[in-house]
């Protein structure tokens, strides 16, 4: 799961101001991290790592998390909440209309070195120990407070927590599923709403076989209805036949599965294809959508990009049907290759003189990255597997002056077939001195210029 751009980025300074107040008495130790997500209604708020150490107080081993994140994702979800390292307080504000329990109220207690305070409205409402350990995300100590504690104090806010080991949810009220009507509503506005660069056909529900009804939508309903929505709006000509979008020849031929490894999902609690949609992550997934659609998502100026949605039928037909490719590892080519490719991070100069892309690091995979502009070429676009730096890790800079088409990506997942890589090759040409990111041309997928497929 990815967390939301905004509090990455807000993170990174929030946790070097939070560091600041580490008392010296708590040295920040080395311990192992493990995965996490805090979960607000359904919806990933943000993904640190938690530590297990003993708790001082039970006795007992328990988990840990970084305060940085409790209290920005109880601020996103509207209690306004702040901590102090100086005075070691943890302070949450209720909204108004959030029945707050501030009942049995502690009678003694203090604040150390080793300890803490969470107040609710100003009140103290419990004491709990602390430690400080290494935050990976920055690389410097910052303060952890054990889970277990955490969920007394929400509890007093009307949330009900969980926790799993990996996932730390926090549930307020029962939020109400969303029907399939509307999400299949929502989804057709967002298809209809799609340049018409390469779809060929902008289907309706009925032509794509969808009958939603009001009961809740799943993950797998919406997955299903994208797959059909594809299989009917777009596909590859070739050789004086139309071969529509096909699955076989995608990352999965589970239409679940398909949908997760393009990121349909991130932000969400999704797991699974009976898993019904609450409103926050129906909007969440509609945004996804957009990305997927349009092959890009901007924030700040940064692009962050998408494998474009285009059939794979041509090189999947050649490598899996021609030449015996089993279709298995084609498969987990094109997933492995999905993942990467949608990590790539792109960015320019104010008058796009300079062109700047952030690769994702794939030492220690079979993925291999390349990029390509005029007098410019990295990694398998030279033809580079092994040796070279072809496992980016990296931000490459790019001249964009007069004369310049822009620039070629290509992500490849090696060493799945003798014949050679399965990915992507995908150009971004120039308008008017900045790259279109509208206007993606599969390379490798057989898509032309115009938009269009081989002998179209």
């Amino acid at each position: 799961m990815k967390i939301k751009l905004g509090t990455l980025l807000a993170g990174s300074a929030a946790i070097l101001a939070t560091t600041s107040f580490v008392p010296q008495a708590m040295a920040a130790t080395a311990k192992a991290q493990y995965a996490t997500n805090i979960i607000y209604n359904g919806v990933v708020e943000s993904s640190p790592k938690h530590i297990v150490a003993a708790d001082p107080w039970g006795g007992t081993q328990t988990s840990w998390l970084p305060v940085w994140y409790v209290y920005t994702a109880l601020t996103q979800a509207g209690i306004h909440t702040t901590w102090d390292g100086v005075r070691g307080v943890l302070s949450m504000t209720a909204p108004d209309g959030m029945n707050v329990d501030l009942t049995n109220l502690p009678t003694s207690g203090k604040v150390t070195p080793q300890t803490m305070a969470v107040q609710i409205n100003g009140k103290t409402v419990l004491y709990a120990p602390r430690l400080a350990a290494t935050d990976p995300a920055s690389g410097l100590p910052t303060t952890y407070v054990p889970i277990y504690y955490l969920e007394l104090a929400v509890k007093r806010l009307g949330i009900t927590p969980g926790w799993d080991g990996t996932n730390w949810t926090m549930t307020v009220g029962n939020p109400s599923a969303v029907t399939q009507q509307d999400m299949a509503d929502q989804m057709w506005a967002a298809f209809n709403a799609t340049s018409n660069w390469d779809i060929v056909k902008y289907a309706t529900m009925q032509d794509a076989g969808v009958t939603p009804t009001t009961a809740p939508v799943t993950a797998g309903d919406i997955a299903n209805w994208l797959a059909k929505w594809a299989a009917a709006s777009k596909g590859v000509m070739y050789a004086g036949q139309f071969h529509p979008y096909d699955l076989q020849y995608e990352a999965s031929s589970d239409p679940f599965k398909w949908a997760q490894i393009n990121g349909l999902y991130d932000g969400t609690a999704v797991s699974s294809a009976s898993d019904q949609i609450n409103a926050d992550e129906a909007t969440q997934i509609i945004d996804n959508l957009k990305w997927w659609l349009n092959g890009y998502k901007v924030s700040n100026g940064v692009y962050t990009l998408h494998v474009p949605f285009y059939p794979n039928w041509l090189t999947g037909f050649r490598l899996v049907a021609q030449d015996s490719v089993p279709e298995a590892k084609y498969q987990d080519g094109i997933a492995q290759a999905t993942k990467y490719y949608d990590q790539i991070q792109v960015w320019g100069s104010p008058d796009w003189s300079k062109i700047y892309i952030k690769l994702p690091d794939t030492n220690g995979t079979n993925v291999t990255l390349g990029a390509a502009a005029k007098n410019f070429i990295y990694g398998n676009e030279a033809g580079l597997y092994p040796p070279g730096p072809d496992h980016g890790g990296t931000t490459l800079t790019i001249s964009n002056t007069n004369g310049n088409y822009g620039f070629i990506l290509k992500v490849l997942t090696m060493n799945e077939t003798p014949l050679g890589g399965i990915g992507f090759e995908v150009t971004y040409k120039n308008y008017n001195g900045s790259p279109d990111f509208t206007k993606p041309i599969d390379d490798g997928a057989g898509q032309l210029d115009n938009g269009q497929s081989v002998g179209s």
